[in-house]
C-alpha cells in the first residue's frame, strides 16, 4: 500500500518523465491520422463499444471522399 510520501515521489517522477503536452491535445486529426489508425487495426478482432467491425471502417477509409468525411466526425 501506499503512503502519502510514495504518492509525492511517484507525480513527481510523472512529471519529469512525461512533460506537459495538454497543448497538443487541442490540435484536430489530419486526414493522414484518421487513415493510418484506421488501417492499422487488424482484421477479425472484436469490435468496440460502437459494435462496427474493423473491415467496415477500412471500407470506409479506402475512399478518400470517405476519409475526409470521417476526419470531420471525429475533429470537434
Amino acid at each position: 500500500m501506499f503512503t502519502k510520501e510514495d504518492k509525492g515521489l511517484l507525480l513527481t517522477e510523472v512529471q519529469i518523465l512525461c512533460p506537459d503536452h495538454t497543448g497538443e491535445l487541442d490540435n484536430d486529426f489530419a486526414i493522414q491520422e484518421v487513415n493510418r489508425s484506421i488501417l492499422s487495426v487488424k482484421n477479425n478482432k472484436a469490435t468496440g463499444c460502437d459494435s462496427i467491425p474493423h473491415e467496415a471502417w477500412k471500407t470506409l477509409v479506402t475512399a478518400d471522399k470517405e476519409a475526409a468525411s470521417l476526419t470531420k466526425l471525429f475533429n470537434p
